[in-house]
């Protein structure tokens, strides 16, 4: 068991060092994009006696002549990094990008924590995890300081199904709460721990049924509609549902080890 354990502190070390050599590149970058209204353009997160008015408004800087449908975005959690970023760093973009860094190797460790509770197997979880962290996929998420609301959310989120696996499902419920103020697609979180239930759970329907409820009510209570009331079902980030690929990569590797044991 202590021979295991340190192997997988091994590999997690690994995990952390392949990701920051990956994404090195990435630190250079000056503000681009949307990173500009969010950070630059935004007076909420330059002083503290302005925090209050990060929950009174939305994610974006609206301008003069511009749509206001860009209110609708409420990432409150995100944009406090963000304020948390400006104290150190303030207008230099590289703590924000190395703050991005650091989340997408913290949700990598996380993922890594679930694979193994899933698989039972530190080669296949390692596997998983590793093709997770090096894949194409995060790239955007990663390096585009605009889309940190995709790395908080996969941080608490599986944070939240490593606990609702473990039986803590208050936790685990209150953690859902928190992400739906990072992103708005958090709200799928009850869909995602059905797969993961119906994948690797007891297959007890009525229990199953009786601690996913309280997920899926949240997702329909009208104060949770008014955090993900402009949903992104359509757009391009996929770094949390390739969670859900790399599980099943992790899930081949073990049957691919077992039969050659």
């Amino acid at each position: 068991m202590l021979e295991t354990g340190r192997l997988n502190a091994w590999a997690s070390l690994f995990l952390c060092a392949v990701i920051f050599s990956l994404y090195s590149v990435s630190l250079g970058h000056d503000f681009l994009f949307d990173e500009v209204n969010i950070i630059i353009r935004n007076p909420a997160i330059k002083r503290v006696e302005m925090f209050p008015e990060i929950f009174r408004h939305g994610f974006f800087q609206l301008r003069s002549g511009q749509d206001e449908a860009w209110q609708a975005y409420y990432r409150p959690l995100t944009t406090l990094s963000f304020a948390v970023d400006f104290r150190f760093w303030k207008g230099n973009p590289l703590g924000y990008n190395l703050t991005n860094v650091f989340l997408h190797g913290a949700v990598c460790l996380l993922f890594f924590r679930l694979t193994l509770l899933l698989l039972g197997d530190s080669l296949a979880a390692f596997s998983s995890a590793f093709i997770y962290a090096v894949h194409t996929v995060p790239v955007e998420a990663v390096t585009y300081l605009a889309s940190r609301s995709d790395l908080l959310a996969a941080l608490i989120l599986t944070a939240s199904m490593l606990l609702f696996l473990r039986s803590r499902f208050g936790t685990a419920l209150a953690l859902y709460v928190l992400s739906l103020f990072a992103k708005e697609s958090a709200v799928l979180l009850p869909f995602y721990l059905t797969f993961l239930e119906w994948a690797f759970g007891e297959k007890n329907g009525k229990r199953s049924y009786l601690k996913l409820a309280p997920f899926f009510a949240m997702a329909l209570l009208p104060v949770c509609q008014i955090v993900h009331f402009y949903p992104e079902w359509a757009e391009h980030y996929l770094y949390v549902p390739a969670m859900g690929i790399a599980i099943l990569a992790g899930c081949l590797m073990k049957s691919l080890f077992k039969h050659k044991r």
